[in-house]
């Protein structure tokens, strides 16, 4: 934009070199027809109705008003392509040779009564509607007053001049009021410079921009250089209330300006892409609202917002209630704030002068700002500087440059003042090494010495034995009038060898080239505990129940920074009591006293056998041909390292199949589970003889003869406790007779005994004394499957029937009283048997019975 403003500047410079001039002189006598100074026209009106493009009008000092009548509608309207001209004192042949102050050109409002506002005119001076570039130099517009609800620009009204330059200079804009917005001053769709001009007092309610105001979407480009905003009151954008595209601001005082209701002093809405503060002088300004700031911008764009080597300070918020707002604020993207004085302003309630989200850079700023680099928070020590409690005051009346030995002397940085050759009062703007923070330059060198103090500090080792001192933690806030510069010690690193007290030198310098030191003691320590590194173990019981282990046998690499001391554990000795899971604490101590401790596990195990021995048996079958043998009637002083749990052989019930020499198994298990076994010869003994038991029997001789007998026809329920064989003699018969035969029993032990039973011999066609055959029985069925039944026509007082197998053994015997009907049952097997019956009377009859 500057450079399109250079190229406008260049075409309207050549445009103008055979520009005509109309002068204007409320006092000249001559012929009025403003051809020279002494036949100018006294009245400016006569000048612009008459000017044509290319031309410049001249006016001498004095008070030209738009109308003589009380009509407040009219207003000093610009010509496009000329240029106006103010504060000549009537003989100048040079702009150059004017004296503004001097000779003031005062376009005045006040048309009606003087004094009273309310009849002047609406807008003082109308710039609209241009197509070329145009300057307005050396006026005092003052007096315009616009109450009406749209009221605005009362002072000027620069409306619709879009793609060139209007250029304001020297210009006094003074006590002008508009009830909407803009009460000096209005621009709307215009480039607008203005430079060396004054704000003073002017108004406005509505809308704001007491002093300027460019309206929502203007398309307005401000350029302020070199001006003064004093006195000026709004309730919103007090100095200026923006919504354009540019506003730069460079070397301008602004003090003494207040906002009621709720207003800030400078107000820059969300629209506009570039935005700038520099070299300029805020202070002394009042607010009255919680929420109201002295400089508020809402920009988006990243750095598109700035202020600069300025100086903002003691402006107040006067408000009743809790102040909530910085004194600069900025919403939606950070604002660069770099090489400024911020200090002495009312803080928010969080007791800081800037919203965060900021970029604070080299800058001196009351209660510091947490997020800034090189920021600065001791007084900035100005000559005669006013105080918050004067706000609002003048700054005509104070002085804001540095004091020697201030703080902002060399504290800026270069880099952010590399657009400006001078400062606020157009000094150079770099007078020494560096540039100065604030509005106004320091013509003074800085020879002070940074205070530098140091902080004693302790310094742990890390896990790899060193450590790095770092400067801050040796910085005990040293400072400097000019802020420091840079930090160094005299050494940094260090490592075990070290431990103890090690004297550290810390130089703090300022941008000056000034340095001081100061010495630290730096106690290097060893804090870490050793790192420790185990394995657990399983530890074996020897035979007499005990184990030992050493650290050695626990430790799987334990280190420590500085190097271990020694290392140490809980329990080194083991017995039975101790078999299972162990909790073993390993401890290490480094060289200084550090040490640490963990439970390690430790197994122990009792792997050793027991001893078992045992002794041969020999036992004895019992009655019912069983015998038991306990592990404990063999055990023979078996032994364990850790005691035995349980002892046991692998027989321990023996019967007649038993008998003779058995090998079993004497097993001993210890409380841990270890099992020996040894074989044991068991003899097993049968010495009880068998009991016979025998029965005296009847062969016929008619079955068979000779009669043979066997034992177990004799035998009648003898037994022994384990299996036996019997034996009859004599076995044989051919005659008729009672014979004596002995049975013997002899068991598999070879144990024996005897008994003597008789044999009655009988011949079935032969009957015996008194016995008289009969065919007094019936029997059936015959065969039969065991039930037979007998029938007899004889009354009987006794039956008895005698059963025999076909060797002629008796098999059952029964007997009967007084009944003719017998039921006998056959026990035996299916086979061939004898029945004989016999009676009380005598009577005997033999049946051969078949059961099937």
């Amino acid at each position: 934009m500057k450079k399109i403003i250079f190229l406008l500047l260049f075409v309207v410079a050549n445009f103008k070199i055979n520009a005509s001039i109309i002068y204007v002189n409320a006092t000249a006598t001559g012929a009025n027809n403003g051809s020279s100074w002494t036949d100018a026209y006294t009245d400016l009106q006569s000048a612009l109705s008459i000017a044509f493009i290319n031309d410049d009008i001249w006016v001498a000092t004095g008070i030209y008003k738009p109308t003589s009548s009380t009509t407040r509608t009219v207003s000093f309207v610009m010509k496009n392509g000329v240029d106006m001209f103010g504060s000549f004192n009537g003989t100048e042949t040079n702009i150059a040779q004017r004296d503004i102050v001097a000779n003031p050109t005062y376009l005045s409002g006040d048309i009606g009564m003087l004094g009273d506002n309310t009849d002047n005119t609406y807008k003082v001076v109308k710039i609209q509607n241009f197509t070329t570039p145009f300057t307005f130099d050396g006026f005092r517009v003052v007096s315009g007053y616009d109450a009406s609800a749209s009221g605005s620009g009362a002072g000027m009204y620069i409306y619709n001049n879009p793609g060139i330059n209007i250029s304001i200079k020297n210009t006094i804009v003074y006590n002008n009021y508009a009830y909407h917005s803009g009460g000096g001053l209005i621009i709307d769709n215009s480039t607008t410079t203005i430079q060396n001009c004054e704000f003073l007092y002017n108004s406005s309610y509505n809308y704001g921009g007491g002093a300027i105001y460019s309206a929502n979407s203007s398309n307005a480009y401000i350029y302020l250089y070199d001006c003064k905003f004093i006195g000026n009151n709004s309730r919103q954008g007090v100095v200026i209330n923006f919504d354009g595209e540019e506003l730069v601001m460079e070397r301008n005082f602004i003090s003494s300006n207040t906002s009621t209701v709720s207003g800030n002093i400078i107000n820059v809405s969300s629209g506009p892409t570039r935005f700038e503060i520099n070299n300029s002088l805020i202070v002394g300004n009042q607010v009255s609202d919680g929420g109201s700031s002295f400089v508020t911008c809402y920009m988006s764009g990243v750095n598109s917002s700035s202020i600069t080597n300025s100086t903002i300070c003691h402006n107040k918020n006067n408000s009743s209630t809790t102040v909530y707002a910085e004194a600069i604020t900025q919403s939606n993207s950070a604002m660069l704030i770099s090489n400024c004085i911020i200090y002495g302003n009312t803080n928010s309630d969080m007791n800081v002068q800037i919203d965060p989200g900021n970029t604070v850079r080299n800058s001196i700023v009351e209660n510091g700002y947490s997020t800034g680099v090189n920021v600065n928070t001791t007084n900035p020590m100005f000559v005669n500087p006013g105080t918050l409690a004067m706000a609002p005051f003048d700054v005509s009346s104070f002085d804001y440059s540095l004091l020697d030995g201030s703080p902002a002397i060399n504290f800026g940085n270069n880099t952010y003042a590399q657009n400006f050759t001078v400062d606020l009062l157009n000094s150079a703007r770099i007078q020494q090494v560096t540039v100065d923070c604030g509005a106004l330059e320091s013509p003074f060198a800085d020879t002070q010495l940074p205070t530098a103090l140091c902080n004693n500090v302790t310094l742990p080792l890390n896990s790899a034995g060193t450590a790095t001192l770092a400067t801050a933690q040796v910085n005990n806030n040293s400072f400097d009038n000019i802020g420091i510069n840079s930090f160094s010690l005299s050494e940094t690193n260090f490592d075990c060898a070290q431990l103890g007290t090690n004297t550290v030198t810390l130089t703090v310098s300022d941008a000056s080239g000034n340095s001081n030191t100061c010495n630290s003691t730096v106690t290097v320590v060893d804090a870490l505990n050793p790192t420790i590194l185990t394995q657990n173990l399983n530890v074996y019981l020897n035979a007499l129940g005990q184990a030992t282990i050493t650290v050695d046998d626990l430790d799987n690499g334990t280190s420590d920074n500085c190097g271990l001391d020694t290392m140490f554990i809980s329990n080194s000795n083991f017995t039975c009591a101790n078999s299972g899971m162990n909790f073993v604490t390993v401890t290490a101590v480094d060289l200084s006293g550090n040490s640490s401790s963990v439970n390690v596990m430790v197994t122990v195990i009792d792997s050793v056998f027991p001893q078992a021995i045992a002794q041969n048996k020999t036992i004895y079958l019992n009655a019912n041909g069983t015998a038991t043998l306990n592990a404990s009637q063999v055990n023979n002083g078996s032994s364990d390292d850790c005691g035995i749990a349980s002892i046991s052989l692998s027989q321990t019930n023996y019967n007649c199949t038993d008998i003779g020499p058995n090998t079993v198994n004497f097993s001993v298990l210890d409380l841990y589970g270890n099992q020996s076994s040894v074989p044991v010869n068991v003899i097993v003994l049968d010495t009880i003889k068998p009991v016979t038991i025998g029965q005296s029997i009847t062969v016929n001789l008619s079955v068979s003869n000779p009669a043979n007998i066997t034992a177990s026809q004799i035998n009648n329920g003898s037994q022994d406790n384990c299996s036996f064989t019997q034996s009859v003699s004599p076995a044989s018969f051919t005659v008729v007779g009672t014979y004596s035969v002995v049975l013997t029993s002899t068991d598999e032990s070879g144990n024996t005994s005897s008994g003597t039973y008789t044999v009655n011999v009988i011949n079935q066609s032969t009957s015996g004394i008194n016995e008289e055959t009969t065919n007094a029985f019936v029997l059936f069925p015959n065969p039969t499957n065991g039930i037979v039944h007998i029938q007899t026509t004889k009354d009987e007082s006794e039956i008895e029937c005698n059963i025999r197998d076909i060797s002629g053994k008796l098999i059952d015997t029964y007997f009967y009283s007084n009944t003719k009907t017998v039921d006998v049952k056959l026990s035996g097997s299916a086979g061939i048997y004898f029945l004989e019956i016999r009676t009380a009377s005598g009577l005997f009859n033999q049946f051969k019975l078949i059961k099937e």
